[in-house]
């Protein structure tokens, strides 16, 4: 189980390190670039949540990740890899056993 290290007060779990990235990059860094090619107003802050969207909902096999790469997306990539990082290694620790910053 994963816990994020930003409301991890606040919030429970998440049971990959893939559903702990969808939820820092939606609700803390608020980035939503990547779109589907069937259904153009649904947007996803990964490029996993994409595909799960594309495989489940569309049972496509094949298609398209397309997004654009702008300095904005590449500073809060970065961003999203270090507070998911920071993330997975405070997961590591018991609960109560370590200190907020």
């Amino acid at each position: 189980m994963f816990r994020c290290a930003v409301c991890s007060l606040h919030s429970g779990a998440f049971g990959t390190a893939e559903e702990l990235e969808i939820h820092i990059a939606s609700d803390h860094i608020i980035h939503i670039p990547y779109e589907c090619e069937r259904c153009r107003f649904s947007k996803f802050p990964t490029e996993f949540a994409l595909i799960s969207h594309c495989t489940t909902d569309h049972g496509l096999k094949e298609f398209y990740v397309k997004y654009k790469v702008t300095p904005d997306f590449q500073r809060k990539r970065e961003k999203i890899r270090e507070l998911l990082q920071h993330s997975i290694t405070l997961s590591k620790i018991p609960v109560g056993n370590h200190k907020r910053r």
